[in-house]
């Protein structure tokens, strides 16, 4: 429960709350602005600590070999952490449901951003573009 720990530390204002969705997945309420560079707190932390779960000579490599699914040798990145951010009060949610669906497609886009940050919002004040052009740039 590293990565709970983790954003426990970073995530402990009075409006936020930390909630374990289930497997690898974690959900944060948060009503700050500076909600990006926190997530990069948190992945900054997240990476150091997984960094020393790993031998020196894997950490030197990047990489760890193992098998994929059909059973053929491959070379795996270390464990990294993606965010994907949804700036609830940007966009109209007509259920629950709706909102999870934005927060999948954000993590998924952030597992492919060189970042490994994601914000789907139309607040064009979190960092200056807007929703289509994040997705350009973070994507």
């Amino acid at each position: 429960m590293s990565l709970a720990r983790q954003l426990c530390t970073v995530f402990n204002g009075d409006n936020e709350w930390v909630g374990h969705i289930g497997g690898d997945d974690f959900v944060v309420f948060s009503d700050r602005l500076d909600i990006r560079q926190r997530c990069e707190e948190v992945q900054q932390l997240f990476t150091l600590e997984a960094a020393m779960r790993y031998p020196e000579a894997i950490r030197q490599a990047g990489f760890i070999t193992g098998e994929d699914r059909d059973g053929l040798p491959r070379q795996f990145p270390l464990v990294a952490l993606s965010v994907g951010i949804v700036v609830a009060d940007s966009r109209e949610f007509g259920s629950a449901a709706d909102l999870a669906a934005t927060a999948a497609v954000a993590k998924s886009k952030a597992k492919k951003a060189i970042s490994g940050i994601q914000i789907v919002s139309n607040i064009p004040t979190l960092d200056g573009t807007s929703d289509e052009q994040k997705t350009v740039l973070l994507a």
